[in-house]
C-alpha cells in the first residue's frame, strides 16, 4: 500500500514497530521504505520504543522520521541521531500546559493524537484547537480519522498535517486502496478550504 499512498499525493508514510496488527520488523520498514522514493518522509512509527529499536532504524538507513512519545526525545537523539524526531503528544487534560512547557524544545512539528495510541481514539478536537492557539509549531493530527471526517477535523483544529491508519483500514492491518485514496483526496479539499478561510480573514 506504500505505492497506492504514494501515487494519490501522501507526504509520509508510516511504519508501525510496536506490538501491534500493524507491526513490521526494522527490516521490513526499510525495504517498504525504499518504496516510498525521496520525496516522501518515511517514518518508524514507535508506541514507545527502546535504544536497541532505535539503533537498528539509524544503522538501516531509509527511515527520515522517528514518531514517538515526546519524553523519549533524549533517547531517539542519542541512539537515531541522523533521523529527525516526530514528538507525540496525547489528548489529555494537560495538553496544553505540556506544549507551553516543552516549546521551546520542540522540532518545527509535532504530532497531537487521542489520549490512547494506536487504537483509532478520537481526540477532543477543540480542546486541541485551544491547546494550540499560541503554538508556534506547526501540528499534525491524529487519531479517529477517516475519509468522512478529515476536512472537519482539518476545519477544527486548525492542523497542519494529518495523519491516518486504522481509519483506513477493512479490518484491523489490512489497508484499502479505495479508502487510502479517498482520505488523501478529502484531506487536501479540507486543507484548500482552510486557507481559503484563512484568506479571506486576512
Amino acid at each position: 500500500m506504500v505505492e497506492v499512498a504514494c501515487a494519490a499525493g501522501a507526504s509520509a508514510v508510516g511504519f508501525v514497530l510496536s506490538t501491534s496488527p500493524r507491526q513490521v520488523t526494522a527490516r521490513a520498514a526499510h525495504d517498504l521504505a525504499e518504496c516510498a522514493g525521496g520525496n516522501v518522509h518515511r517514518v518508524a512509527v514507535f508506541k514507545r520504543t527502546t535504544p536497541e529499536m532505535l539503533a537498528q532504524i539509524d544503522a538501516l538507513g531509509e527511515i527520515t522520521h522517528v514518531q514517538a512519545d515526546w519524553q523519549d526525545e533524549a533517547m531517539v537523539r542519542e541512539f537515531a541521531p541522523r533521523v529527525s524526531f516526530l514528538p507525540v503528544y496525547r489528548d489529555v487534560p494537560t495538553l496544553r500546559v505540556e506544549l507551553a512547557e516543552e516549546e521551546t524544545k520542540m522540532p518545527r512539528l509535532v504530532l497531537i493524537e487521542g489520549a490512547i495510541s494506536g487504537i483509532g481514539m478520537l481526540p477532543d478536537w477543540g480542546r486541541i484547537a485551544r491547546a494550540t492557539t499560541h503554538l508556534s509549531r506547526e501540528f499534525m493530527l491524529a487519531g479517529g480519522l477517516t475519509p468522512d471526517n478529515v476536512a472537519r477535523a482539518i476545519s477544527a483544529t486548525g492542523a497542519s498535517w494529518v495523519d491516518v491508519s486504522s481509519g483506513v483500514e477493512l479490518r484491523p492491518g489490512e489497508k484499502s486502496a479505495e479508502l487510502i485514496s479517498r482520505f488523501i483526496h478529502e484531506a487536501g479539499l479540507g486543507f484548500r478550504e482552510r486557507a481559503l478561510v484563512k484568506n479571506k480573514r486576512r
